[in-house]
């Protein structure tokens, strides 16, 4: 995510993590510091792979060194990690549940083109994702599923919902999770600068915004945002409103259940989402037949 390297180093000084990491360890791309040698070799070698996949993806992406940063404990569940651009430095979370997307998506951010830089901090954060999510697949469902999770209950204005089978289909029930509802149209989320998505609400309503990213960018495809944020205007940022014409959304997030639906396309994303929410597993013979809608 975009966090200024002040709020991060801010963190850790808040858990008793505040000096620099003391080992270090040279990649291919950069150098990584960790508190023990072990740690920092392992994710050098994680950081050359996680290069190496994103730049085989052809897509515009733009391999620099930089510094990665690795810290025992962050314990602000909501912080995994950070980019600081100016100091070319990522900052992870060393407990981090999934090192390697983790990173992969930061590395996102970190080679970035320049043709990206008009798009809404909320797109970029879903281009991160998508892109994240290609580079390490085995964590693709899993992502998907979390972030049509969060979505869902933003777009109901935190209403209970579950994931029936077998087509994904979302409705309105009982919730066993925490849900937390924010007052951000998509219009006002589409506007937010970069860095100030953090500050636009809790945890709940941070995982909302990063599961609009995603939405969008697998309905508008990663080619026709970047198109956009090319051709259309001078400002500073694209039109909201292109991008969810772009996205086939409306500007009233409550119609966008059946969109967020096309996040749910197999049986892992509904067996993960189910699970997100308390609901057992679907049958063993039910399947999802519902069409994917993912363009890139």
């Amino acid at each position: 995510m975009w966090l200024r390297l002040t709020l991060l180093i801010l963190v850790v000084a808040l858990n008793g993590c505040a000096s620099v990491p003391s080992e270090r360890a040279l990649a291919v791309n950069g150098v990584v510091f960790a508190d023990d040698q072990r740690t920092a070799t392992r994710t050098a070698e994680l950081l050359d792979e996680m290069s190496a996949r994103l730049d085989a993806l052809d897509v515009g992406l733009v391999v620099r060194p930089l510094e990665v940063w690795l810290f025992a404990k962050l314990d602000d569940a909501d912080i995994y990690g950070g980019y600081d651009a100016p100091r070319h430095r990522i900052l992870l979370d060393a407990q981090r549940k999934h090192p390697a997307a983790t990173l992969a998506h930061e590395l996102v951010h970190a080679y970035e083109p320049l043709s990206w830089a008009r798009l809404p901090a909320v797109v970029r954060e879903g281009l991160a994702d998508h892109l994240a999510a290609r580079a390490v697949p085995e964590i693709a469902a899993q992502m998907r599923a979390a972030r049509a999770v969060s979505l869902a209950s933003y777009a109901t204005g935190g209403l209970p919902i579950s994931v029936e089978g077998p087509t994904g289909r979302i409705s309105m029930t009982r919730l066993a999770v925490p849900i937390s509802e924010t007052t951000l149209s998509p219009l006002e989320a589409l506007a937010l600068p970069h860095g100030g998505i953090r500050a636009a609400g809790d945890g709940q309503t941070l995982k909302a915004l990063y599961g609009m990213g995603l939405l969008i960018v697998s309905r508008a495809g990663r080619e026709r945002l970047v198109e956009i944020a090319q051709n259309e205007g001078d400002g500073a940022l694209v039109d909201p409103s292109l991008i969810l014409a772009a996205a086939r959304l409306s500007a009233d997030k409550t119609t966008w259940l059946p969109a967020i639906e096309g996040l749910l396309q197999g049986r892992e994303e509904l067996d993960f989402a189910r699970q997100m929410l308390g609901q057992p597993p679907l049958p063993q013979d039910d399947s999802n037949a519902s069409d994917a809608d993912v363009r890139d």
